[in-house]
């Protein structure tokens, strides 16, 4: 695993780990349903802000577009400095884009360092009948799936905050039983204190999910 510019954030001093994604939570994504392909929804922040990076994902995509709020990367980064929170990304940026993907992102913002950048995992590898044998064959584990498992394995288990739109319900891209990620990650993880936010990939993580955080971290027992 690879820690920015802050250095590792020591677990044992860590109240709860965060795993964020970024298309659809920190950056929302265009509503392809309007007529005009790159229309967004109103932020429910009180700043928007957009940025282009040249990441060069694709031959045919050189360049994204990332809308982001500098007001909801504040209130992470302080929920973050406030609960010791261990930053985690969970996101396809990991294997999507090159290895300083999340750093560009993260110096263009000016925000979130220090995260902890996983490997990203290969699931052709993995055991699929361990991972859910209840869900109906053709069964492939999802990518973010596993490295939530793998992180909580690694550090002996610590109450966790999972952000990702893709634990939405209604979620069926490969690797979703069911149950979804959530609801595997709640199943494999039975006994970890979890909180699980599938925000509306449109609007991101909006000032609600900030309140509701805050108070979930605040009924933890300190460590």
């Amino acid at each position: 695993m690879n820690d920015s510019d802050r250095g590792p954030e020591e677990t044992g001093r860590c109240l709860a780990t965060l795993y964020l994604d970024i298309d659809g939570v920190v950056s929302p994504v265009p509503d392809h349903r309007h007529a005009t392909s790159y229309r967004f929804q109103p932020l429910l922040w009180p700043d928007r802000r957009g940025l282009t990076i040249g990441l060069r994902p694709t031959e045919d995509e050189r360049e994204i577009s990332v809308p982001w709020s500098p007001s909801l990367i504040t209130a992470l980064d302080e929920l973050r400095e406030e609960f010791r929170l261990r930053l985690v990304w969970a996101t396809s940026w990991l294997s999507g884009f090159p290895r300083d993907g999340i750093r560009v992102l993260t110096d263009e913002i000016d925000g979130l360092r220090g995260g902890v950048e996983p490997e990203w995992p290969d699931v052709d590898d993995e055991d699929d009948e361990e991972l859910d044998e209840d869900a109906p064959p053709p069964f492939r584990p999802h990518p973010k799936l596993l490295l939530v498992l793998a992180d909580q394995e690694a550090i002996g288990g610590m109450p966790f905050i999972w952000i990702d739109d893709d634990g939405r319900p209604n979620y069926s891209d490969i690797g979703t039983d069911r149950g979804g990620i959530f609801g595997n990650v709640k199943r494999r993880t039975r006994g970890t204190p979890s909180l699980l936010i599938a925000p509306n990939r449109h609007r991101g993580i909006t000032p609600a999910h900030i309140n509701g955080i805050r108070e979930w971290l605040a009924r933890l027992p300190a460590s």
